[in-house]
């Protein structure tokens, strides 16, 4: 266990001690165990992320052809670029946007797993959530003190003070979080709750194990985890 040490000197004399001053060249060597707790309401907090939210497009992130490549274009994830994707060390070229090789699978083998599209969302909006929660502090201190006293003289006594400090612990709880909506966001999350779980479904079925090759498996297995496990 650490112990934190701390050394505090004392001088007193007999008019502003209110103990009684030990004889010239006396000691007196005492310890004392003690704890104290104090409690904090700090009431309630106001919070929000304004300024640092996500919109639902980036128009400044781009990749060397100056396409529009950011992994938060919420809106519309399709237009992410495939370019060299490596699965377990294989290599593959696509040169496709996502949503143009989805709706090429789907036309290919007369599936409909979702693609990735445009979602009808105001890009230019920035959304945050704002709330208030309340907050309690507590501290807990518990310690041993070594106490040293000397008579310098029959009216002056020297004093030595030693905190062995045991346990020095600050507690901290919430509660009556209250968090706002954010307008306009439910139709993106119904979405995309959506898309997880039919893809999650295919690649969990023989459908999924009965695509010719292994690429189309491998390109479909990293569309999922682009959006859904990374």
């Amino acid at each position: 266990m650490k112990i934190t040490i701390f050394i505090c000197f004392y001088f007193g004399s007999l008019f502003a001690q209110n103990f009684q001053p030990l004889p010239n060249n006396v000691f007196r060597i005492s310890i004392d165990q003690g704890s104290s707790k104090y409690n904090w309401d700090r009431g309630q907090h106001q919070f929000a992320l304004e300024g640092i939210g996500k919109m639902y497009f980036d128009p400044f992130t781009h990749n060397d052809s100056l396409r529009f490549s950011s992994n938060f274009d919420l809106y519309h994830p399709g237009s992410l670029y495939f370019n060299n994707i490596i699965v377990n060390q294989d290599t593959l070229s696509i040169g496709l946007r996502i949503e143009q090789w989805m709706k090429q699978l789907n036309s290919d083998f007369n599936l409909n797993l979702p693609d990735f599209g445009q979602q009808n969302i105001d890009t230019s909006i920035f959304r945050y959530p704002e709330g208030s929660f309340f907050e309690k502090r507590s501290k807990t201190i518990t310690a041993q003190t070594l106490r040293i006293d000397y008579g310098f003289s029959n009216e002056v006594t020297f004093n030595i003070s030693i905190p062995f400090i045991e346990l020095f612990s600050i507690n901290q709880s919430f509660s009556q979080v209250s968090v706002s909506s954010i307008q306009g966001v439910q139709s993106l999350v119904d979405y995309h709750q959506n898309a997880k779980s039919i893809l999650k479904n295919f690649i969990d079925s023989e459908a999924f194990i009965d695509l010719p090759g292994d690429s189309l498996e491998k390109i479909l297995q990293f569309v999922y985890d682009l959006y859904y496990t990374k």
